[in-house]
């Protein structure tokens, strides 16, 4: 699924000079506490997963050249705007 340079790219370094951390894992923390505090408890597990799932989608279309953009960051930031994360 992915070639080399975007299993590079799906890296980061620790800022500690640690092991290298999956780019996904730190990027699905920082969504996943976002979401979790803008979210009702019992609906955050699946608000979660629907940003997650949308997050993922779109940049999976955007490096596949099915969506062009010119600013990829514009067209998420529009997209999350019309999300409402407090109904199930």
């Amino acid at each position: 699924m992915f070639s080399g340079t975007q299993a590079k790219r799906a890296e980061t370094a620790a800022g500690d000079g640690g092991p290298m951390v999956p780019a996904h894992s730190a990027a699905f923390d920082v969504l996943a506490a976002r979401i979790a505090q803008l979210a009702p408890p019992d609906a955050a597990d699946i608000a979660i997963l629907a940003a997650w799932s949308i997050v993922h989608g779109l940049a999976t279309l955007i490096l596949d050249q099915r969506i062009r953009t010119a600013d990829p960051a514009a067209l998420a930031a529009r997209m999350v705007a019309c999300l409402d994360f407090g109904s199930p």
